[in-house]
């Protein structure tokens, strides 16, 4: 197979928030590249910073959040001919020198994200599908150029029988009900969320996600609260759907198991920072990292399910700035930490001399060798490796 391009190139990406106590740094010069067309899982603990990175890349960090450096290069050979200059790099566009507009625009036509919960997310007094239907009416206007203002508002609210949301876009939103394989979708389309079970309103969630046709898409965790039989289902159901449509994903996720299932290439986050990123089978079946290795053993082993887990000790620290020591954030809960690992932070090195495959951690190796995060242009393949440790597959709803 052909190797595909880049989608993203993310750069010494920094998050922080500041807050009453203090900032927190919620990323810390997180690199990495997204190739166009695969699924990269970012998996941790709650509080690594999984969920920041992904509204970072989308550009919906708010108040009192914010970017404070870094670059996200984004490939869009049309965008990069609109642009100034000193925003691009052949075909990419750095979209941290992009305008707020430009930005807008992008969430409306290439981009889209699978919230953590549809119950939240989904507004209970309107129908699923005038939701669904309202977020392909914006793509279609998007596209066309219609600029859809507050005088328009004012006229579809007084007219009668006027609706922003046109007939197209409701048989659109039926389309899509149908296509994240909920049963029934013309009847559907007319229920309000509380009608739709956590399943159901999860693959509505993700139709939702789907209406402006995007190119990229953040799942962030996209299983989280639900049972085994109807996770297996979603987890088909997004395999499935980037297949066909040829999204590039990024997966948000605590659960090794869907990693295994879905993702081509793996970044394990805590504290901030990418302590492991390569191929999924790699970074599961032989991790170098410590932590990554403390992940591994703290699941059930289903082939001996009496054999002793061993979680990982204490707790994710906290990402205060004043708080936070000068080396390894992992070293207090870590059974490899030495001295070392205390005085400095710690280096990133490549797996085996492959770029493909970082690691950042002291005791990674000798067969290991430091490497220049802002020179690293990863080329990752598209082939999926089957996972020997991988989670027992389920039925569908």
């Amino acid at each position: 197979m052909d190797n595909k391009k880049k989608l993203f190139r993310v750069r010494d990406l920094t998050t922080k928030f500041f807050t009453e106590e203090g900032t927190i740094n919620a990323t810390e010069k997180v690199s990495f590249d997204i190739n166009q067309g695969e699924i990269l899982s970012v998996v941790g603990e709650s509080g690594s910073g999984k969920s920041v990175t992904g509204r970072s890349l989308l550009g919906l960090i708010e108040a009192p959040g914010e970017i404070v450096d870094g670059q996200i290069w984004y490939r869009s050979p049309s965008l990069a001919a609109e642009c100034d200059s000193g925003a691009v790099d052949g075909e990419y566009v750095d979209l941290r020198a992009v305008g707020a507009e430009t930005r807008q625009s992008l969430l409306q036509q290439d981009f889209s994200m699978i919230f953590q919960d549809p119950e939240e997310s989904f507004n209970h007094s309107l129908t699923v599908g005038r939701q669904i239907a309202e977020a392909v009416e914006v793509k279609r206007r998007a596209d066309s150029g219609d600029v859809y203002g507050n005088l328009q508002l004012l006229k579809d609210i007084l007219k009668p029988g006027a609706s922003y949301v046109s007939e197209e876009s409701y048989d659109r939103a039926i389309e899509l009900l149908e296509l994240v394989d909920i049963p029934d979708p013309t009847a559907r389309v007319d229920e309000y969320p509380h009608e739709f079970s956590g399943g159901m309103l999860q693959r509505a969630m993700i139709a939702q996600a789907l209406a402006c046709d995007p190119e990229f898409l953040v799942a962030d965790e996209p299983t989280t609260g639900l049972d085994v039989t109807i996770q297996s289902g979603i987890v088909n159901l997004l395999k499935n759907l980037q297949h066909d449509l040829d999204l590039t994903v990024l997966l948000i996720t605590h659960n090794l198991g869907v990693v295994s299932r879905l993702a081509n290439r793996s970044a394990v986050m805590y504290a901030g920072e990418f302590f492991e990123v390569g191929p999924t089978d790699s970074v599961i079946n032989e991790p170098k990292n410590p932590y990554t290795k403390g992940l591994i053993q703290s699941l059930p082993d289903i082939d001996n399910p009496s054999a002793h887990i061993e979680p990982i000790p204490g707790n994710v620290p906290s990402l205060l700035d004043s708080e936070m020591g000068p080396g390894c954030s992992f070293a207090d809960r870590c059974p490899e930490a030495t001295d070392e690992c205390t005085a400095s932070p710690p280096p990133v090195r490549s797996v085996n001399g492959d770029e493909e495959y970082r690691v950042m951690c002291v005791h990674a190796g000798n067969e290991d060798s430091e490497i220049n995060m802002s020179k690293v242009q990863s080329d990752a393949s598209e082939d999926r490796a089957v996972v020997e440790r991988k989670a027992p597959e389920g039925t569908n709803e």
